[in-house]
């Protein structure tokens, strides 16, 4: 049975992270969430801006620092919890697949994304956040990847205000899983999501890029590639380009 929880509704935010992150630091019980209708100061990985227009989904969630050792569970977390909340809502479910590290696409394309926030002694999570961004009803241009809006491929497009409940109750739900049945059911569950099998990959790393073929995830959530030459590089930091 998934715990209550309460949702701070906002017409507009600079981040709804930034106030989730000072709920979490004060103690707040994990599944506090915030929500904007329009936020002005997202961001994304790497610093970068996450934009996202009026009415989309802005939403930042405190999560329970007991349960993951790492950030890089609660990003496979939220990314499974997200996508189940919106494939009912599809034409058709198999449009949607998760991209790794922390990304939805559907048709291929960018449909949302997540940033896990977290602080702490050295050797536990004192707090953590996942900031969830959802394109509802229109997708950003020029982000340098292509990006879609869940408008344009299903029937009825939730407001953000009912979107957001369902996702808390999915992470929740997942979160249980975690629990449970430890972290690999999680990342079975994320597979099943993902691009299929020996896709071509071109990630970028710090040091470059890297080109080779989809093998999987290792027990740690790390990329699995076969390069070119037949060996096997496991990848824990970088991006799917």
């Amino acid at each position: 049975m998934n715990a209550p929880f309460q949702i701070e509704i906002h017409d507009i935010l600079p981040s709804t992270s930034d106030r989730a992150i000072i709920f979490a630091q004060a103690g707040a019980p994990p599944w506090t969430a915030v929500l904007a209708r329009e936020q002005t100061a997202g961001r994304g990985r790497h610093g970068r801006r996450w934009v996202g227009g009026r009415g989309n989904l802005f939403l930042s969630v405190v999560l329970d620092p007991n349960v993951a050792s790492q950030t890089t569970e609660w990003s496979f977390v939220a990314a499974v919890a997200t996508a189940d909340a919106i494939l009912p809502l599809l034409h058709d479910p198999r449009l949607l697949r998760l991209k790794w590290p922390n990304d939805l696409l559907l048709a291929g394309a960018k449909l949302g994304g997540i940033l896990i926030e977290a602080g702490g002694g050295p050797n536990a999570i004192g707090w953590a956040v996942a900031g969830i961004g959802v394109n509802l009803v229109s997708a950003p241009e020029n982000v340098g990847q292509p990006a879609i809006a869940l408008g344009d491929r299903a029937a009825t497009v939730p407001s953000a205000e009912d979107l957001a409940p369902s996702i808390v109750q999915r992470l929740q739900a997942w979160t249980a899983v975690m629990e449970s049945e430890g972290f690999g059911a999680v990342l079975e569950a994320w597979h099943q999501r993902s691009v299929t099998l020996g896709t071509a990959l071109t990630v970028r790393l710090a040091s470059g890029t890297l080109q080779g073929r989809y093998l999987g995830l290792g027990d740690d959530g790390a990329l699995l590639l076969e390069m070119p030459d037949g060996s096997r590089r496991s990848i824990v930091a970088g991006e799917v380009l």
